[in-house]
Formats: C-alpha cells, structure tokens, sequence
C-alpha cells in the first residue's frame, strides 16, 4: 500500500537509524521482562491462573481436555494452553515459563506493528509507533501476561502484515499467509473475527465487487480450524459454550451507558497521558483524509464493538481494547512525526516523558497488581505459602475449596477434587464437605470470625490461611 512519509528523517545517519529499532526492542523488553517472575496475583490473575492450569492438566488429562477452574472448558480453543504445556516441559511447571510464550509474541508484535507502520506512513511513524508500543503500560502489562491477547494480536498484526505485502507485490503467497495468520488469529480467541474488517479495508479498497468473492472464500477457508474445534464439540459441550458467552454479557442499557462512559477512561488509562495528548491530535490529522487513512481508523475503533454485545464484562476484563491500543499507538506516532518536523526539541522532550512515565508506571503496578488482602500480607510468609502447603501434604482422594483460579492452580489445580467458587470460601464452612479450606486471599471476609468458624466446625489450622477437617488427619 505504500504510503505517505510524515516528517524528516529523525537522523541522517541511515546505519543509527537501521539499529534504533533494535534499541527500542530491547527497551520494550526491559519492560516486561522482570514482571513474568511474578506469582499470579493482581490484575485479571484468575485469566493467567485458569490458562496455566489447563497446560498442567495436560498431563493427566491430555493435550485436548482442557481442565480448569470451570470443569470441563470448551470456552476456548487449547492455542495458548498447549503453547505453555510446551514452555513447561523444556522449563518447569513456573510462573515465568507459563508467560514465556506470551513475553515473545508481545515483543515480536513491536517488530511487526513496526514494520506495518513503515510501510504505511514512513520510518519516522514507525520509530515512534514502535516506540509507544513498547511504553503504554496497558499493553506493557497484558503482551506478558499469560492470557490470549498478546498470541491473538500477534497474529492478527502477521496478517495484517502481508496483506500489505500483498497489496504492493501481488503474489498470492502473501495472500494466503495473511489468511494463514487471520485463522490463528481467531483459533487463538473467538472475538478476534472482527480483524477481518481493517483487513477487508487493506485488500478490498480497490474494485470491491471483484474482489469481495475471493475475499469472503479466503475468509472461510481461514476459519475451518476454528469451526471443526467448534463443530467436533457435543451439543451439550455446545450449549455450555453458548452459555459462557451469553452469561458473560449480563446486557442491560445501564450497563451499556455506563460502559460507552467509562471507556475513554480506560483506554487513556492503558496508553498513559503523555501517549494520549499525541492521540487527540492524531486522530485530528487522521480524520482529515479518511480514504488515506481509513486502515488505522477502523483497526484502532472497530474494537469497540465489543462494548454493544458485552458491556459489563467490556468494563470487567479491562483488555478488551488490548489490539485498540496498538492502533491508537499509530495514531499517536502520526501527530509526533508532524509535530518533530516543526518542533523537534518539544517532540523529544515529550517522547521522553512518555518513556520516563511508562518505566516508572509499569513498575509502579508490580505491587499494585500484586497485592493481596490485608489477611494474606499479615499472615503468609509468602505468596500463596497456604495454597502451596495444602498442595504439598494433600492425598490424592482429598478435596480443597479455593477461592480463585490462581489459587486453584498453587493448590494442585486438579479440578476433580478442587473446587473453585470465584470468592470467598468462609462462606461454604459449615458445609463440611472438603477435606481442605484455604481462606480468600483477596479479602471479603472477617479472619478472626472465619477462624472461629472453622475451628467450631471441626477444621484445624495447617497453615496460615489453610485448615483440615480434624477427623480426617
């Protein structure tokens, strides 16, 4: 598609400039790389806690029975389990190898989305594109963390890749690798079937009516790993999965306001204020020649569709905007490269605040996003310590009630004798019906009352935030 260079050279020297992506792929990488050492506690945890425990369980189960925190899951395809199985059979059953897939395709999306942007809009775009990717710490967070985003958006970025490369050369490899890549896109999470809209704006700008037909077989061509997962299901395993979409929406018009408000928030929130200020003006010289940039406006808002269908679960998982980001990133780098061919010394110095405040955010958010409940930091000598114990003394039969999935997953994760109810376990006491209790690290709950209980009903305490039914040891 070629494209219009926005700005001057950001140096004259072409062999400085050929290695400054590397710099800022090695920055990027300075990033993440500390946080994928991280217990899996903090933001949106339960995700990274749910997906390891479906690779672990690979092991008894095998490599296509998924077995988390729901039972039996089919709400997924197994892309990203299987891609930890793996990490964790050359490195170990730990935290950072369960993320070590995901930390890859975070920093192999920074080299293709900056490889996108040259090709549309010149290198100085690029750089700074690149550069933004690399900084905003939503995506800092989410390209690390084990869930599906960072795998589904490298490949959604892959194909978006060579269609370009198709658009320019013509050769039907790069077409059908671009629908290679969109498949995996959408095997990898369901929703990611909306990247088949700014792909459609790539390859079907031209001659619409004589290309939508090879688009649309292409499309479904693409699509067939993912409806034989789909289709090679039971109806009641069908069901279940229609039933895990639908209770995730929880629909209403007051959710659906309140999403449309919060949104703005969120998403400057994951890009950060300095990133953002280049966004506002970026969309104003976007938004002037439509046709020229009609890619990056639908790639960075199309997203937002998910706002209408999933409005409470949209402000619930606060990634629903992760490939979003990436667009907006775009968009920013577009109003920096026109802003340094007038002020170069005013684009530095806020390309470095926006450096500076994506360090000092991301690493701020390490005990953010990590911190447990006033119970679990008084009374574990170390994270998840109960959960980890019980793990270790249980007998095969015995069964333990957790609160969370990442708890779930320190407690053996075997969903056939660990129960997982998404709270807090002082609840369930007096039902006496597990061989194990592990109280909520994440608060909710009275500890002296809880303990009360628990000794009232026969429980004895093991650990700090774990007790055993007496008449069973």
């Amino acid at each position: 598609m070629g494209g219009i260079v926005l700005g001057m050279e950001i140096t004259k020297n072409s062999k400085i400039k050929k290695y400054l992506i590397y710099i800022i792929l090695f920055y990027a990488l300075l990033l993440r790389l500390p946080i994928i050492f991280q217990h899996f506690s903090g933001l949106h945890a339960w995700n990274e806690g749910h997906y390891a425990m479906s690779a672990v369980n690979f092991y008894k189960y095998g490599i296509f029975n998924q077995m988390n925190d729901m039972g039996k899951d089919y709400s997924t395809t197994p892309l990203v389990p299987w891609m930890v199985y793996i990490s964790f059979g050359l490195f170990g059953v730990t935290e950072w190898a369960a993320r070590l897939p995901n930390l890859i395709f975070g920093i192999f999306s920074v080299y293709i989305f900056f490889f996108i942007a040259k090709k549309l809009y010149g290198e100085n775009v690029a750089l700074f594109s690149a550069l933004f990717v690399s900084s905003a710490h939503g995506i800092v967070y989410f390209s690390r963390s084990l869930q599906l985003e960072s795998p589904f958006v490298f490949f959604l970025l892959s194909g978006i890749y060579f269609a370009i490369k198709y658009q320019e050369q013509q050769k039907i490899s790069n077409y059908i690798l671009a629908f290679v890549f969109m498949g995996l896109s959408v095997f990898t999470k369901f929703s990611a079937i909306i990247g088949y809209f700014p792909l459609m704006v790539i390859l079907l700008k031209d001659n619409f009516s004589k290309k939508i037909i090879k688009f649309i077989i292409a499309s479904f061509l693409s699509l067939i790993p993912t409806l034989l997962w789909i289709f090679h299901l039971s109806v009641k395993d069908l069901f279940k999965l229609f039933g895990f979409f639908t209770r995730t929406s929880e629909w209403s018009t007051k959710e659906l306001v309140k999403a449309i408000i919060k949104t703005p928030a969120i998403t400057s929130e994951h890009l950060g204020i300095f990133i953002m200020i280049f966004v506002v003006f970026g969309i104003v010289f976007t938004v002037k020649n439509i046709r020229k940039n009609a890619f990056i406006l639908v790639f960075s808002f199309i997203w937002f569709a998910l706002l209408f269908p999933f409005p409470k679960a949209y402000l619930k998982n606060a990634y629903y905007d992760y490939p979003a980001l990436y667009g907006f990133c775009l968009i920013a780098a577009i109003s920096a490269a026109k802003l340094f061919e007038r002020k170069q010394q005013v684009t530095l110095a806020l390309v470095l605040a926006v450096i500076i405040f994506g360090c000092v955010k991301t690493y701020r958010r390490i005990n953010k996003f990590s911190s447990f409940s006033e119970n679990a930091r008084i009374y574990e000598p170390s994270p998840f310590y109960s959960a980890k114990y019980v793990a270790k003394i249980r007998s095969g039969t015995e069964t333990v009630l957790v609160d969370y999935p990442q708890t779930m997953f320190y407690a053996g994760g075997d969903p056939e004798f660990i129960k997982c109810i998404y709270g807090s376990t002082a609840r369930y006491i007096e039902n006496k019906n597990y061989d194990f209790i592990i109280l909520n690290y994440f608060g909710g709950y009275d500890f002296d009352k809880a303990k009360k209980e628990l000794e009232m009903n026969g429980y004895h305490q093991i650990a700090p935030l774990a007790w055993k039914i007496k008449d069973r040891i």
